[in-house]
């Protein structure tokens, strides 16, 4: 019976493994990538109370920004109110300029009194009106601060008050919903869950031997690991009977290379992030492919 020397295999199996063509003429092709979320998120509140609505079910899409949970928010309403009525009055503040402006009036008469006649107005009543300008000027600066202060107090008030709501980070779907209306929470106690796979990644292990054949910000094209696409003329490594076709993958870049390789596998750690994964091709937790579109040494 014929044998194949093992040399043979090993040399055919390093071929399969790396994606690479038997004749060498087909695309680079890195298999059994790992998709991943990147923009996964347990959303908590900042304040401890009891939640006043009901959270959106699992399964609801959700835009950034939008608030999603509200804690009972009665006391922190009532001090933003408190707030507001003292940063909207400046009625000290003008009355402070009023007695400034009284105080200069009676300093200049004086003076102008002395210039017409020196000695009209004594040289102390002068210097008292002086002091008294002096201390109308210095209790409006600090009436404006009191209300610069005051107008501070609101703002903190108000933001007192949004903390009492949780907003999304990013747009997504709610996955996991843990809270419900009417439960306590604590600060920090997670209330629902946050997915986003419109952006991906892909974590792969790349043979060591093939490490000269891609660059951190290389482009590449991702496609599932069924699918027929993945494959060039010759390559064996991945699977033609596909249950998705497409012609063309998602567009990602390797944003990752770990500089440091395995020394059991001999592989080196890859990450490729797809941007733009807005039809939901590669879904998370599913096996990739990476095909390099410019199998080139680093720049």
């Amino acid at each position: 019976m014929f044998r194949i020397p093992s040399a043979v295999v090993l040399c055919l199996g390093l071929m399969l493994c790396s994606g690479t063509g038997f004749g060498g003429d087909g695309p680079t092709v890195l298999t059994g990538g790992r998709i991943e979320v990147i923009d996964r998120a347990r959303l908590a509140s900042d304040q401890m109370g009891v939640l006043a609505r009901e959270i959106s079910p699992e399964g609801t899409r959700v835009q950034a920004g939008q608030v999603v949970a509200e804690l009972e928010d009665d006391i922190p309403k009532a001090a933003l109110a408190a707030a507001e009525v003292l940063a909207s009055s400046d009625a000290d503040v003008r009355a402070k300029k009023n007695a400034a402006e009284l105080a200069l009036v009676e300093l200049e008469r004086a003076r102008f009194a002395n210039n017409r006649t020196a000695g009209t107005v004594p040289e102390l009543e002068v210097k008292r009106l002086e002091l008294t300008y002096q201390q109308a000027l210095l209790e409006t600066e600090r009436a404006e601060k009191e209300l610069e202060l005051n107008q501070r107090r609101r703002d903190q008030a108000a933001a007192m008050l949004q903390s009492y709501r949780v907003k999304v980070p990013f747009s997504g779907v709610i996955t996991r919903v843990m809270r419900q209306r009417g439960e306590a929470v604590r600060q920090g106690d997670p209330i629902l869950e946050l997915v986003n796979i419109d952006r991906v990644r892909i974590a792969l292990e790349a043979p060591l031997h093939l490490r000269e054949q891609f660059f951190e910000g290389m482009e590449v094209q991702v496609f599932l690991a069924d699918s027929p696409s993945t494959s060039g003329p010759n390559d064996r490594s991945v699977s033609l009977d596909s249950s998705k076709p497409r012609t063309q993958g998602c567009s990602g870049r390797i944003t990752f290379i770990d500089p440091a390789a395995e020394p059991l596998s001999r592989t080196v750690r890859v990450h490729v992030l797809v941007e733009d994964n807005s039809e939901q091709y590669l879904t998370p937790g599913l096996s990739a492919n990476v095909t390099l579109i410019r199998p080139a040494a680093a720049p």
